[in-house]
């Protein structure tokens, strides 16, 4: 399981080494702890409950990659969501899973049966970065959750795949 320690250990000891390039973009080590531990506190703050679900749905690029550690490093359970898949098969997976937030690329958000709110796009990064930088998430070992999957049907107007 991903250990947002060994990320910090490898800042300390190279800070200022790339750890992603993605086309024009490059990300040190440094930066990308720091970005995932911001996106990791966001999300306890928007859902703290251990183990809750939360969906992704982009290409796989630098914004889709520090969203599944994120989602790791807060103790959430990833659902990946196909973006090329129909909306109908994407509500299906949403009301299976009921994940209380989405994670987005900008031009694929639109097409998410989902309520706008629980949508964190991608271009929202940025400021969650600045909102965050420095904080650490809380620490969660999901092996001590009972994650089971809700049974189909069940609804709660307070997550993804009900509206």
């Amino acid at each position: 399981m991903f250990n947002l320690e060994f990320l910090k250990n490898l800042a300390q000891q190279c800070p200022e080494t790339i750890a992603l390039d993605d086309n024009d973009t490059e990300v040190t080590q440094q930066e990308l702890v720091t970005a995932v531990s911001a996106l990791a506190v966001a999300l306890q703050t928007l859902d703290p409950i251990p183990g809750s679900r939360v969906a992704v749905c982009g290409i796989p690029d630098l914004n889709y990659l520090v969203a599944v550690l994120a989602i790791q490093a807060a103790g959430k359970i990833l659902v990946p969501l196909n973006p090329n898949g129909s909306r109908q098969e994407m509500s299906d997976l949403l009301v299976r899973t009921l994940p209380t937030a989405v994670i987005a690329a900008d031009a694929i958000a639109g097409h998410i049966p989902c309520d706008n709110d629980l949508i964190i796009r991608h271009s929202q990064f940025a400021g969650l970065v600045r909102t965050y930088a420095g904080q650490t998430p809380e620490t969660i070992d999901l092996n001590a959750i009972d994650a089971e999957l809700p049974e189909l049907g069940v609804t709660d107007p307070g997550v993804c795949g009900t509206a």
